[in-house]
């Protein structure tokens, strides 16, 4: 769990620390090299409301329970995805950065798990 996470982090450091030790003329990146990542928001909007389906992670059952009746009284086609698994830890751990909050870890691997299942597009 949380201590695999914080042991991969470490190891990724210390591998990039080596790498830059052993070669020093290795060239720096400056921050203007690094490429960006805008996007136009779409806006969710009254007919998505009734043709999508919004995928909620399963982070605590007892709280989330309640969004149940919130969500279905306010006409979203919504599911509830069941409780994470050793696996979607894993595939978490593969789409994001060690050094995220275990819930983090667990919500994108739950996400990932179920967008990667075929059933969901």
């Amino acid at each position: 769990g949380a201590v695999t996470i914080r042991l991969r982090s470490l190891q990724s450091v210390m591998e990039r620390s080596l790498r830059r030790h052993h070669n020093p003329e290795a060239p720096e990146v400056v921050e203007e090299q690094l490429p960006t990542y805008d996007y136009n928001r779409v806006v969710f909007t009254e007919e998505m409301r009734k043709t999508y389906k919004i995928l909620v992670p399963q982070m605590s059952p007892l709280h989330f329970s309640l969004l149940d009746p919130v969500l279905k009284n306010e006409g979203y086609n919504f599911e509830m995805l069941p409780a994470p698994t050793r696996d979607d830890i894993e595939v978490g751990l593969k789409y994001i950065n060690n050094d995220a909050c275990y819930p983090a870890i667990i919500v994108v691997g739950q996400l990932m798990s179920a967008l990667l299942s075929g059933k969901y597009d």
